[in-house]
């Protein structure tokens, strides 16, 4: 008596790769959502007025501040990703560019908050919009392994 053999086979494909307008809207709404999320949570709900001091004057920090600023720093980084696409270390550069550029707005946004709970709700805010622009970056970028340029 003889069992038959069963053969297996497995046919693997390659992920296609995302439309880089995806990826852009993607990252756009994540990095503005994060952030209005955080203020929402503490300025209308939990009562406490983000407020940073600009020189001599106080300025409240408002959803449209939120909105327009994670809105422009992520346009301008998901750019440089994309101009960064066509250099074989472009990934490279891209994560110290996006570190760099998110740990410089850390010293110079924040700081200037009025209170300590107002700093360290700016400082999350950062950290959000840097960390979604960042791997909104990476994923423009895709997986290309550098020593094979």
């Amino acid at each position: 008596m003889t069992t038959p053999s069963t053969t297996r086979t497995t046919t693997t494909t390659a992920a296609k790769p995302r439309p880089k307008s995806v990826v852009w809207l993607a990252t756009l709404a994540a990095a503005i959502a994060l952030p209005v999320v955080l203020w929402v949570l503490v300025d209308p709900v939990g009562g406490h007025s983000l407020v940073a001091k600009t020189g001599d004057a106080d300025v409240t920090v408002t959803l449209a501040s939120v909105v327009f600023g994670a809105a422009v720093s992520t346009v301008m980084g998901l750019g440089v990703a994309s101009f960064l696409r066509r250099f074989a270390k472009g990934r490279t550069v891209w994560m110290i560019l996006a570190t760099v550029g998110t740990l410089m707005s850390l010293i110079v946004g924040p700081m200037s908050g009025s209170t300590a709970t107002t700093v360290l709700v700016l400082v999350a805010m950062h950290l959000l919009v840097g960390g979604a622009t960042l791997a909104g970056g990476l994923a423009l970028l895709g997986k290309r392994d550098v020593r094979d340029a």
